[in-house]
């Protein structure tokens, strides 16, 4: 009759993988380098606030009927976009 007990092998262990040398910090790769910087915070609080009040908008144009606040933001964070990009192009004629 079988047990589930595991029979003994003569297997050694494998060995450690080898470890990878790390590059030293002067020499990251040119891909970090090239990234562009975020958006310091007070800019990025700047334009939540300019997306909050366009949405706040959208409600008042319901006359505060219940509506979708996700929905109200991600539209008024398109619109904005929108004209950005649309006052980036002009500047750039």
């Amino acid at each position: 009759m079988r047990t589930n007990e595991p029979e003994a092998t003569n297997h050694k262990p494998a060995p450690p993988a080898p470890r990878r040398a790390r590059r030293p910090a002067a020499a990251a790769s040119p891909r970090t380098s090239a990234r562009k910087a975020l958006p310091s915070p007070p800019a990025r609080a700047a334009a939540d606030d300019e997306i909050r009040l366009r949405a706040y908008q959208f409600f008042l144009e319901r006359d505060g009927a219940p509506g979708d606040p996700l929905a109200d933001w991600l539209r008024a964070e398109r619109e904005l976009i929108a004209e950005r990009a649309a006052r980036r192009y002009d500047d750039r004629r």
